[in-house]
């Protein structure tokens, strides 16, 4: 029985199943002469050299992993990610899964982060002086606040470019499983456009186990979730991994200093 291509580009991917190559050349040939090759164009992740290494930046049905020691900045590097792609791309719609931090956490990193893109110098917007500012501004609002500084007017004007395209989820260690990513994972694909899923972080998600089972085992199960997520739903995905130990005492990390490292591998 042969495999059917869904084309419309809101819900691109290949249902299990085998095809003729003869019938997936006609299928490709069709989606090229209607110009339906949108889901295909890479997602620049806005970092030079990095999109080249990548050959343009991160392709669907791929699962890339991003791993290191506590406090060098994955969550602030993999949030800038998703912003860097719907900043860029009017098309592009990203969803940013925490297990660690909650909305309003990653709401001011965001401010944080673009007041540094515009070089405020010692105006620059940071979690302290943010913080601050919600508290003598309580009976006037954080935006109206800040809409309402000409210094700091233009960062909110840069977050309103992206903010109706990049999602921000609080996950639960104890509820957000596999299974619930997926559900979240269908309301980005809805939007039909550039996708990028990012869960921070990867040894987070839980697992309902009836025995104990080794993390090995348990990280494998996750990063195959995942894979098969990104495949099946034809999504960009970077997930957060964590350093075991050993790598946390480690002077450059490895693959092998990640939890789970194998299974990742």
């Amino acid at each position: 029985m042969a495999t059917a291509l869904l084309t419309n580009e809101s819900q691109f991917y290949e249902l299990t199943g085998a095809s003729t190559l003869a019938e997936v050349l006609a299928t490709v040939n069709d989606q090229v002469a209607r110009g339906s090759v949108g889901h295909l164009r890479p997602a620049p992740t806005g970092y030079t050299p990095l999109d080249d290494v990548l050959n343009g930046g991160l392709r669907p049905g791929d699962l890339f992993i991003l791993g290191g020691p506590s406090g060098v900045g994955k969550t602030i590097f993999s949030l800038e990610m998703a912003r860097n792609l719907v900043l860029a791309d009017p098309e592009a719609s990203a969803m940013y899964i925490c297990y660690e931090h909650d909305r309003t956490h990653l709401l001011l990193r965001l401010l944080a982060m673009e007041s540094a893109e515009m070089k405020l110098g010692d105006d620059a917007l940071n979690l302290r002086r943010l913080n601050a500012m919600m508290v003598d501004a309580q009976h006037f609002g954080l935006a109206e606040r800040l809409r309402s500084d000409p210094i700091y007017a233009p960062v909110v004007a840069r977050i309103d470019r992206y903010a109706d395209r990049l999602t921000l989820v609080k996950a639960s260690g104890s509820q957000t499983t596999i299974e619930q990513i997926r559900l979240l994972a269908r309301r980005l694909m809805s939007t039909g456009r550039r996708t990028l899923l990012v869960v921070d972080y990867l040894q987070k998600i839980p697992v309902e186990l009836s025995t104990a089972v080794p993390e090995t085992e348990i990280t494998t199960y996750l990063a195959q979730g995942l894979k098969e997520l990104a495949m099946s739903g034809g999504l960009r995905i970077l997930a957060v991994a964590a350093a075991d130990r050993a790598g946390l005492q480690s002077r450059r990390m490895r693959l092998h200093d990640m939890r789970g490292s194998s299974a990742i591998q």
